[in-house]
């Protein structure tokens, strides 16, 4: 039977079930794996075994870094060491829409998940306006630099299992080098456009603004094109309180001091490195938590976890499906007889993510039916891995679980949040895509 055919159908039904009955991911995706295994000739034994052994390689990639991003997260959150960050960048980025962007940014990567980084910093910085239209603008602004911290940058999920799967001929740190600032450089055009869209909408005295039910309200601006926070009270915190929170930001710099360490002192493989990194962030996040709130975060963290991770392994059980199954051989020559090859990562990642949602579940599917093809032996392996995260990029509507959040949390519609939200961020994975072909073109 025919691989193509039956694969994008099973994708299709995955996603209207989960849509339509908001049944767990790592269940749809699980069951469509052991579904595509014997139609496509396996038996019931082996189609089960297959996908067990998909989500233990899924569970040793991802595992501990997931839950050590969740613990981590939570131990900031019960501590109200979050507001303490915020407060600690505020100093010295004064503009509420870049220190959006660039906290939401960085923060994403040890929470490694955009979800919840989106979710645990919303409340604070949804605050830094008083201005509805401003505020809004800020969330979508915090939304994108979320999902494109965790899209673009190494060790992220999206990432790693792209350079652990394909044993890709790059250094990590080049990789960043290269990636964190062409991120930044679309974000920064984001922020740019939404500053000149308030400077104008001040300048007419009030913007319109669509409610949860579709209508129009009006907000009153405060009469200045100047988008800099206003000074703040002698007695805010932010300015009585400490110059620096160490205690919030040591987790982050534990984790980038002991880069080194793994690269030269004690040297290790990709997989033990993250791991590594990721520990070392988590027993710092404990070790500097009061004693009353180690077990507690510890255990709502796992809790979060073990809901990403479950949804990740079922992920590595349709990617061990379609990789021991004709799917790469069939569909491969078929994507390059009417799109170049470079365009091949992107393209596939996109129809992945339009069908299933996950920009996790895109990268690891995606290396995986990749891995044993020669597009990854002759592609520039930087060009490759910013296709996918580019691709992953492209179609975040109703299958997506962060788009329903963003919608929820700004209280807009969906024809909203797919305007300011589903078409910015597939704009800026084109715009990836782009600088990607360049680097192939140029750097081959």
């Amino acid at each position: 039977m025919n691989s193509i055919l039956v694969f994008f159908a099973l994708l299709i039904v995955i996603a209207i079930i989960g849509l339509r009955f908001r049944i767990p991911a790592f269940f749809t995706l699980t069951a469509g794996a052991i579904v595509f295994s014997v139609i496509m000739g396996n038996t019931a034994d082996a189609a089960i075994s297959m996908a067990v052994g998909g989500m233990a390689s899924v569970f040793e990639i991802l595992g501990v870094p997931i839950l050590a991003g969740s613990v981590i997260a939570k131990l900031l959150l019960e501590q109200g060491m979050i507001e303490d960050l915020v407060s600690d960048i505020r100093r010295v980025i004064k503009n509420s829409a870049v220190l959006s962007g660039i906290f939401s940014f960085f923060f994403a990567i040890p929470t490694t998940c955009p979800i919840s980084s989106f979710i645990i910093l919303a409340p604070f910085v949804g605050n830094l306006e008083s201005d509805k239209r401003k505020r809004i603008g800020i969330l979508i602004i915090a939304a994108v630099a979320a999902t494109l911290g965790t899209s673009f940058f190494y060790p992220t999920p999206v990432v790693y299992p792209m350079f652990e799967i394909l044993d890709l001929n790059l250094s990590p740190l080049v990789y960043d080098a290269v990636a964190i600032p062409v991120a930044l450089f679309v974000l920064g055009i984001l922020i740019a456009i939404t500053l000149h869209k308030w400077r104008k909408q001040d300048h007419t005295g009030g913007a319109s603004i669509p409610d949860m039910e579709g209508e129009v309200s009006t907000t009153e601006t405060s009469g200045t094109a100047d988008t800099v926070l206003e000074p703040l009270p002698e007695n805010d915190p932010v300015t009585t309180g400490p110059r620096v929170h160490l205690r919030a930001w040591a987790p982050m710099i534990a984790m980038l001091l002991s880069v080194p360490l793994w690269w030269t002192v004690i040297p290790l493989s990709h997989l033990s490195i993250v791991q590594a990194i990721m520990l070392v962030g988590m027993i710092t996040a404990l070790l500097v938590a009061h004693r009353e709130v180690r077990h507690k975060g510890f255990i709502l963290g796992a809790k979060h976890a073990g809901v990403i991770i479950f949804d990740v392994c079922g992920a590595g059980a349709l990617g061990m499906a379609i990789t021991q199954s004709s799917f790469a051989s069939e569909a491969l020559p078929l994507l390059t007889s009417f799109l170049p090859a470079v365009f091949i990562p992107f393209a596939l990642a996109a129809l992945l993510q339009t069908a299933q949602g996950s920009r996790i579940v895109t990268s690891i599917v995606t290396a995986q039916m990749l891995a044993g093809s020669l597009l990854v032996k002759v592609m520039n392996p930087l060009a490759f891995v910013l296709m996918v995260g580019a691709g992953a990029c492209v179609v975040s509507f109703v299958t997506d679980p962060f788009y329903w959040v963003i919608q929820k949390e700004t209280g807009q519609d969906q024809v909203w949040a797919v305007k300011y939200y589903t078409l910015p961020l597939a704009l800026i994975g084109c715009a990836i895509g782009a600088i990607a072909f360049c680097i192939q073109v140029f750097f081959p």
